[in-house]
């Protein structure tokens, strides 16, 4: 069971709607059972599927805590460094409306108490997510992260074959109305990458991301008629829904900081088919 006050930037949302987003890697079929059944309250009122809430209000979710929140796979724990390996859809913390019950972050305090993040991976991007024990160790890997003195390698699957088989990728990006947009006024950005495999019109591809802009393998990979599978926002919608695609497929499988080597392990979606491949 689970009892949480809903924040006060939340207007009257469905509560179904409301508990997806709190709760987000609750399978969504164990929450609208538990509101078909009743099994959440409201303010102590029991709350079937027709009820909402707002700012204020008292939720109360009657599931077992397996399905609601969870312990990250720790990847290091050493010198007041933290690193998790953070699961696809999982936000690393609570929303612009102050919504998420689960998040990296909070299941990170669970372990370590007032440890606070380094970085921001989006919430659909899996693997290697930093964290500091303390204040001393965060200022040191934000400095570290402004001068670009992290190695960062990305795994993607993406629509089409890169071409050339690998090569860099330079852009300036802003921020436009939620979406990350080229724009010769904006920040550089920059990456490398390299083509392992291709087959049944898709790739699998190595980047190692040289700048951090928002989106910005998304975006780039996109803007060149290479979107990354599962990613409805930059890249093709329809080939997701033929491809049954569940999420974006994006990975951060390495990060290389202050002496230290993090390794995250790949997802399905970055191995080879029983079929093989071809380049």
């Amino acid at each position: 069971m689970r009892e949480h006050i809903v924040p006060s930037g939340v207007q009257k949302t469905p509560l179904l709607v409301y508990l997806k987003r709190a709760y987000p890697l609750c399978p969504a079929s164990a929450l609208k059972e538990a509101v078909k059944k009743r099994d959440c309250r409201v303010n102590g009122e029991k709350a079937g599927a027709d009820a909402s809430v707002a700012g204020g209000d008292q939720v109360r979710l009657y599931l077992p805590d397996h399905f609601l929140t969870g312990p990250l796979p720790i990847l290091l724990d050493e010198g007041g460094l933290i690193a998790c390996d953070k699961p696809a859809g999982l936000p690393v913390d609570r929303d612009e409306w102050g919504v998420g019950e689960d998040t990296a972050i909070s299941r990170l305090t669970a372990l370590f108490p007032g440890c606070r993040l380094c970085h921001r991976l989006d919430a659909g991007t899996s693997g290697v997510l930093l964290a500091a024990r303390d204040q001393e160790t965060l200022e040191k890997v934000i400095d570290i992260f402004r001068a670009r003195q992290v190695e960062k390698r990305y795994v993607c699957r993406v629509f089409g074959a890169p071409r050339p088989q690998r090569g860099d990728m330079e852009d300036h990006l802003a921020r436009k109305n939620g979406r990350t947009v080229c724009d010769p006024r904006g920040q550089y950005a920059s990456l490398s990458y390299a083509l392992r495999w291709t087959e049944g019109g898709e790739s699998v591809v190595d980047v190692a991301l040289h700048t951090g802009r928002t989106h910005q393998i998304r975006v780039q990979f996109a803007r060149r008629g290479w979107p990354l599978k599962g990613d409805d926002l930059y890249g093709d919608r329809e080939k997701n829904r033929a491809a049954r695609a569940r999420g974006i497929c994006l990975h951060c499988a390495e990060m290389a900081l202050m002496g230290k080597r993090i390794l995250s392990p790949e997802p399905d979606w970055a191995r080879k088919s029983e079929k093989g491949a071809d380049q």
